[in-house]
């Protein structure tokens, strides 16, 4: 059993729990280092202005991914029948591929997606008004990008895969319901963000979650 004098010749104090010691093992403190240090420097290269090209693609591809899935399914029903995409899969789907965009890419953008989300960031002082112009311009080429690959890949299906008010909403009701859900939609992503970062699993199942809820 080691005592007091050999514990001072290894670096410690007998009286003070060593780090390791209290988080159970070395390789379990190295490994909470490690990722603290990569959260930093994910924060850091967030705000490096030589950056700005990675973030910008990142939100165009992530912006494509998300309205490819979305407006896909309604259309790939339409195509090839109800049952090749279940109305519960249309429903679930951009939810799932919001948490895996999140988890991907939620480093290096921040994953907006949404020139809303980026307005509500700019306006709670987490992000520059300076870089809102160029979120916006890549969000609107991902989604336009997007569509036009699946008009490409499965032809113009009528009002498939839009978002349109439904049979029997008035325009106004439409636009109500849509402020309702959208304001839900910034607070959980403002309330579960790290500045302007949707960052970690917790914000990527609590912003997924909610999508595919709304």
């Amino acid at each position: 059993m080691p005592d007091a004098s050999s514990e001072r010749r290894e670096g410690g104090d007998p009286n003070v729990p060593r780090p390791d010691a209290a988080r159970g093992g070395r390789g379990e403190f190295a490994s909470e280092l490690l990722g603290t240090s990569r959260d930093l420097r994910s924060r850091s290269e967030f705000w490096e202005p030589r950056y700005e090209s990675r973030r910008l693609f990142s939100e165009v591809f992530g912006t494509f991914l998300l309205v490819f899935v979305a407006a896909g399914g309604g259309m790939v029903a339409a195509q090839f029948g109800g049952d090749a995409v279940p109305a519960t899969a249309r429903a679930v789907a951009p939810g799932l591929m919001v948490m895996s965009i999140i988890l991907f890419m939620g480093g290096v953008s921040g994953a907006h997606l949404n020139p809303c989300v980026t307005i509500a960031f700019a306006m709670r002082h987490d992000f520059p008004w300076r870089r809102v112009p160029g979120y916006v311009v890549a969000q609107l080429v991902g989604a336009l990008v997007a569509s036009g690959l699946l008009v490409a890949l499965l032809g113009s299906q009528g009002s498939s895969g839009l978002t349109l008010p439904g049979a029997g909403v008035a325009p106004f009701t439409a636009m109500l319901w849509e402020t309702v859900l959208t304001t839900g939609l910034i607070s959980v992503i403002l309330g579960t963000s790290s500045g302007a970062q949707s960052v970690g699993w917790g914000a990527a199942i609590g912003v997924g979650g909610y999508i595919a809820l709304a």
